[in-house]
């Protein structure tokens, strides 16, 4: 049995964070970590963790400040913001998504 390890999004830890920090409303940070970290990003088993890390991202209300740090930091390890390193590399190469996601 793996021990549930708080996520510490975007890798600052809560002690920290200030109380207007957006990571402090993010609902992933009582979840387990691993969640967020698939071993693979190919394969059923990883295209069912990936879309239950996605369905956690829709319900977070700050999933747009994840994805922005996700891009700022260009994190390639991470579902984060509702998106998969692969996702994130795609808008990063597509100026138009890029001004799109800008402008959201």
């Amino acid at each position: 049995m793996t021990a549930r390890v708080p996520t510490n999004v975007a890798f600052v830890p809560a002690s920290q964070r200030t109380p207007d920090d957006w990571r402090t409303q993010a609902i992933c940070e009582a979840e387990d970590a691993e969640l967020f970290y698939p071993v693979s990003f190919k394969g059923q088993t990883a295209e069912r963790q990936i879309e239950e890390a996605k369905a956690f991202c829709r319900r977070c209300p700050v999933s747009a400040n994840c994805l922005d740090w996700a891009l700022e930091t260009r994190d390639q390890h991470a579902i984060a913001g509702g998106t998969t390193p692969a996702e994130r590399n795609f808008i990063q190469r597509n100026p138009r998504l890029r001004v799109l996601h800008a402008a959201a």
